[in-house]
């Protein structure tokens, strides 16, 4: 199974992508969500998924500065 983390500020979004697809028929399990760059950082580095998800303009950093480095 692919491990993802899905990265959002709102909530809704996150709820939304998390429960609409089916993740587990297709090999993936979402282990992890985030609210913003630095949790997503701290979330990243307890799971390591594969995949990330994740909004690109969002408080505290964006989807790509804090995920890259």
């Amino acid at each position: 199974m692919y491990k993802i983390l899905i990265v959002d500020d709102e909530k809704i979004i996150r709820m939304g992508l998390k429960t609409t697809v089916d993740w587990e028929s297709m090999g993936f399990e979402v282990v992890a969500e985030a609210s913003n760059a630095l949790e997503a950082l701290e979330k990243y580095r307890e799971f390591f998924p594969q995949v990330i998800i994740t909004d690109i303009r969002m408080a505290m950093g964006d989807g790509f500065f804090y995920l890259m480095n």
